[in-house]
C-alpha cells in the first residue's frame, strides 16, 4: 500500500471486508467514525447509492439535523450512524445506543477513540457483542500510538497479521 493509494484501499476494504458483515451481522446501531471529511462524502455517497440505512452528522448538520438523527440511531430508526471528526470535535454529544463502532481511520486526537469506546452501550441484551473495527495502515502510525502506545505499536505495525485483537 502506497501513501498515494491509501484512501483507496481503504475504501476498497472497508466496502468489500468490513461493512457486509456489519450490515448482515447487527441489529443495527452501529456508529461509524471517519477522520476525513473527504472519506465522508466518499462513503456517504456509496451508502446513497446502495440504499444503506444511515444518519450522519458532520460538521455541516444543523442542530435540529442532529437532535433528530441521533434520536433515529437510538430508537433504531436508523441502522448506522456516520460521522466526522470534525463533529465530535465541535459538537462533544454524548452518543447512546451504540453497539459497533468503527474507526474507519484513527482519530487526530487519541482521546477521542476512548472518549467514543466509552459509549459502547452496555444496556441492551448481554448476549449482543460490543465491538470495535479500527481500520489502520503503517502511515497512521503515530496515530495507533496515541491510542495503543509506543511499544504495542511497534508489535503491531512490524507483524505480518492483517488482524489484531488488542484487549
Amino acid at each position: 500500500m502506497s501513501a498515494s493509494s491509501e484512501s483507496d484501499d481503504r475504501f476498497k476494504y472497508f466496502v468489500d471486508m468490513i461493512l457486509p458483515g456489519v450490515v448482515r451481522n447487527t441489529k443495527g446501531h452501529v456508529a461509524i467514525f471517519v477522520s476525513s471529511y473527504f472519506d465522508f462524502v466518499r462513503l456517504r455517497n456509496h451508502f446513497k447509492k446502495n440504499s444503506v440505512d444511515y444518519v450522519q452528522l458532520c460538521e455541516y448538520t444543523t442542530n435540529a439535523d442532529i437532535s433528530r438523527n441521533r434520536s433515529y440511531f437510538f430508537h433504531g430508526s436508523a441502522a448506522i450512524l456516520l460521522m466526522t471528526e470534525r463533529y465530535y470535535f465541535y459538537k462533544r454529544h454524548t452518543l447512546r445506543g451504540i453497539h459497533q463502532l468503527v474507526f474507519y481511520q484513527l482519530p487526530r486526537y487519541g482521546s477521542f477513540y476512548c472518549q467514543l469506546a466509552n459509549m459502547l452501550s452496555l444496556d441492551a441484551d448481554p448476549r449482543d457483542v460490543r465491538k470495535i473495527h479500527t481500520l489502520y495502515s503503517k502511515t497512521d502510525a503515530t496515530r495507533l500510538a496515541q491510542v495503543l502506545g509506543t511499544k504495542q505499536t511497534k508489535k503491531v505495525c512490524s507483524s505480518s497479521r492483517l488482524v489484531h485483537i488488542v484487549e
